[in-house]
């Protein structure tokens, strides 16, 4: 997993090394977050808006799958307060990401009583 492509992204966004992030990106890549109906067009975009975030997010992956030309991420954001999860849908194509689907989720409570059929259990995040 770590030489590859989306794990190497990951890692670059981590240590905030756009100039290594954005040569993993084709020139024509587009990125979707679908829970704010954004759409980001071009590595250039996409690598500038990533660091201009006011917050300092901490990336740990947490799990990647691929098959073929497509790939899955699972990942952990953190600013030091608060957690964010990320699912992103990847399409590659020799050896760069062309397209992301990326969906960001809150960590929080939840909405009402489900321990009859959950248990809850502590997120750990990874030190570093």
């Amino acid at each position: 997993m770590d030489d590859h492509v989306v794990a190497a992204l990951w890692r670059a966004f981590d240590a905030r090394d756009w100039a290594r992030a954005l040569g993993l990106l084709s020139d024509d890549f587009v990125a979707d977050w679908p829970q704010t109906c954004e759409r980001i067009r071009g590595a250039d975009a996409f690598i500038a808006m990533n660091a201009n975030s006011p917050a300092r997010w901490r990336c740990h992956l947490q799990e990647l799958i691929q098959a073929g030309e497509r790939a899955v991420s699972r990942v952990l954001l953190t600013d030091g307060n608060d957690i964010v999860h990320a699912v992103s849908l990847y399409r590659l194509r020799d050896g760069q990401i062309t397209e992301a689907v990326e969906v960001f989720a809150e960590s929080g409570e939840p909405p009402h009583d489900r321990s009859r059929w959950a248990e809850h259990y502590e997120l750990k995040v990874p030190a570093g």
